[in-house]
C-alpha cells in the first residue's frame, strides 16, 4: 500500500468510528426509553384473566353451535329420508 492509500483510508475509518460513536451515544437512551415504554404496554394479570374468560365463553358458545349443527344435519338427513320414503310409497 502506498502512503496515499493509507491517508485515504484513515479518514474513512475515523468517520466510521465517529458515526458509530454518535449512534451508540444517541441510541442507548432511546433504546432504554423504548424498553421502558414497552413495559407499560403489557397487559395486567386482571386484564388477561378477563380476556381469557371472554374467550372461554365464546369457545363454549361455538361448541354448542357446532353440536347444534351436527344435530340439525342429522335431522335434515332423517327428514330427507322420510320424504323419500313417503314419495316412494305415494308413487306405488
Amino acid at each position: 500500500m502506498s502512503k496515499e492509500d493509507k491517508e485515504v483510508q484513515l479518514p474513512a475509518v475515523i468517520k466510521t468510528h465517529a458515526a458509530l460513536d454518535i449512534i451508540f451515544k444517541i441510541g442507548t437512551p432511546i433504546g432504554l426509553l423504548l424498553v421502558a415504554w414497552m413495559g407499560t404496554q403489557f397487559a395486567t394479570k386482571g386484564e388477561v384473566d378477563n380476556l381469557q374468560n371472554k374467550v372461554s365463553e365464546i369457545e363454549k358458545v361455538l361448541a354448542v353451535m357446532v353440536e347444534t349443527n351436527r344435530v340439525n344435519d342429522r335431522q335434515d338427513k332423517d327428514i330427507l329420508d322420510h320424504e323419500a320414503r313417503i314419495r316412494k310409497l305415494e308413487s306405488k
